[in-house]
C-alpha cells in the first residue's frame, strides 16, 4: 500500500507542477503580454481546432 500512496502523491506533485508551469509561462520573444499568437506560430492540432471554432463563430463556415 505504501507504494500505491507514493505513486499517487508523486503524480499529484507532477500535475501540480505542470499546472504551475503552464499558468506562469512568459510570452514568447517580441510578443506583448496578453496577446494571442497566430495559429501558424502555435502550430499543432489544438490550434487548428481553435481556428475552425473561431471561423464558425464568425460566420465563415463553409
Amino acid at each position: 500500500w505504501n507504494q500505491i500512496i507514493a505513486v499517487g502523491v508523486l503524480g499529484f506533485v507532477i500535475m501540480g507542477a505542470g499546472v504551475y508551469w503552464a499558468t506562469t509561462r512568459r510570452p514568447s520573444h517580441g510578443q506583448a503580454p496578453g496577446t494571442r499568437r497566430s495559429s501558424a506560430a502555435k502550430g499543432g492540432f489544438m490550434s487548428s481546432l481553435e481556428d475552425r471554432w473561431d471561423q464558425r463563430r464568425n460566420g465563415e463556415d463553409r
